[in-house]
């Protein structure tokens, strides 16, 4: 595999949305290198995110990445090949009531 076509990726237990961002925290040495590396050679490391508010693809990752949802409703709509099918469906979820708790 080539430079070009190489990303450095961390292996994280997330649903990640494209275009999104994700905040890491970096500690181990492994990773802390691969970082010193991407900034060294000055390859793209977790850029800033660009809004696209005509996009509904892009407005449905951005409310699924702050709605309080579990992964697996994530995952859900993250396999959504529709991207108006995932707005709708986030918007469904974000009426939803959160779950109350007994005392």
């Amino acid at each position: 595999m080539n430079a070009a076509s190489e990303l450095p990726l961390f292996p994280l237990s997330t649903v990640l949305f494209p275009g999104g961002p994700l905040r890491l925290r970096i500690f181990e040495p492994r990773y802390l290198d691969m970082v010193r590396r991407c900034l060294r050679e000055s390859r793209a490391f977790y850029t800033h995110v660009t809004a696209s508010y005509e996009d509904a693809g892009w407005v449905g990752n951005r409310w699924a990445e702050v709605l309080p949802l579990t992964s697996a409703e994530k995952q859900q709509l993250l396999e959504l090949a529709d991207p108006l099918a995932r707005l709708e469906q986030v918007a469904v979820w974000s009426t939803r009531q959160p779950p109350t708790t007994h005392v």
